[in-house]
């Protein structure tokens, strides 16, 4: 994800060319490797996670789903119209949202519920 944002702020040295130039075509070219790289990294974590078997449920599958949506829904997209690119970015962002709230609420072992607060300070008393 780093190497995407860097992607981002090179792309501000072709803000004043025009979509056609050699420059644009560069960046467009380093978003696309970035990009797939990302989408296969994500892949292997999502596969690492599965095998490590330390998450339960939906959370164990969003890295890797995160990756296919890389490969599968957004490259596609990004061609397409301009709406449908976006929305399908937005898509992915969701998804990003998803894997935060698996790391930030973790299960309790062997329920598969979330923490709590309250079951936490009950369980010690």
């Amino acid at each position: 994800m780093s190497l995407l944002a860097g992607a981002e702020l090179v792309a501000i040295l072709a803000a004043d060319s025009a979509s056609g130039s050699e420059l644009a075509g560069v960046i467009g070219g380093i978003y696309g490797a970035v990009s797939l790289l990302n989408g296969v990294s994500l892949m292997i974590f999502g596969i690492a996670a599965l095998t490590a078997g330390q998450w339960r449920g939906w959370r164990r599958l969003i890295l890797l789903v995160l990756g296919i949506y890389v490969i599968v829904p957004l490259t596609p997209a990004i061609f397409g119209p301009f709406v449908l690119a976006r929305l399908t970015i937005a898509g992915w962002m969701l998804l990003f949202g998803f894997l935060g709230w698996a790391l930030l609420r973790p299960e309790q072992p062997g329920t598969g519920s979330v923490n709590s607060r309250a079951g936490n300070q009950s369980s010690k008393a």
